[in-house]
């Protein structure tokens, strides 16, 4: 059994980006984005083993003989995410420019590839929502086409995004998603497949398998 995540929209909307709006994208933290165009997926056994593995208090992977911590730092490696500045601060149901965007219609992944499409030569809107698809889609993935909106004003002032740290939310976003799997593992439920799909492309980015089990350890 394998466990896949498939950020299929933004792989698709990277192969038409212009070079223009490669330029701009290119220019902020999120131009590691623009790269993503492949499956994460890893073994439904090995994704198992290393939510056993977790320790929720420590923040560490144990393994066989050693400990491998897990930290923002490898965030801010693997994605090139700063972990120093202002954490994402979650404001549900508040009006801004992006959201004006959408006139009313509900934040939904179709949605947002259908503004794409109408502001695609208007660079800082285009931006905007190329942005929210990523965080929807990459860094802070969820199951299902509905779009959480508590961060969504943030993308509006384009000038701070440099202030944020970045690497830190996507770290906690991480963590958590490993606590509630974990969770799920210790009391014996049922394999949760929506915060399996949400570790999913992140452990497989990370890199973290290699130091748990070993380089020669075959995993798919």
């Amino acid at each position: 059994m394998r466990h896949s995540y498939i950020p299929m929209n933004l792989s698709s909307i990277n192969e038409k980006l212009t070079t223009t709006q490669c330029a701009y994208i290119e220019c902020t933290p999120f131009k590691w984005a623009m790269y993503i165009s492949n499956n994460f997926s890893i073994s439904g056994g090995l994704l198992w083993e290393l939510v056993s593995r977790w320790d929720i208090r420590s923040r560490v992977f144990r393994g066989r003989d050693r400990i491998v911590p897990f930290t923002p730092v490898d965030v801010s490696f693997a994605l090139g995410f700063s972990i120093v500045g202002k954490s994402l601060v979650v404001e549900e149901d508040q009006q801004c420019q992006t959201l004006d965007l959408f006139k009313g219609a509900e934040v939904t992944i179709k949605n947002i590839r259908k503004q794409l499409r109408c502001h695609k030569k208007k660079l800082v809107n285009f931006f905007r929502l190329y942005i929210l698809l990523s965080f929807v889609e990459f860094y802070f993935p969820k199951i299902g086409n509905k779009v959480f909106t508590g961060f969504i004003k943030q993308l509006d002032n384009l000038s701070s995004f440099d202030t944020h740290s970045w690497g830190l939310d996507v770290y906690n976003f991480v963590v958590s998603s490993l606590r509630e799997s974990s969770v799920v593992l210790k009391e014996g439920k049922k394999q949760d497949t929506k915060t399996f799909k949400q570790v999913c492309c992140h452990i497989e980015d990370l890199g973290i398998q290699p130091f748990i089990f070993g380089e020669s350890t075959c995993y798919f």
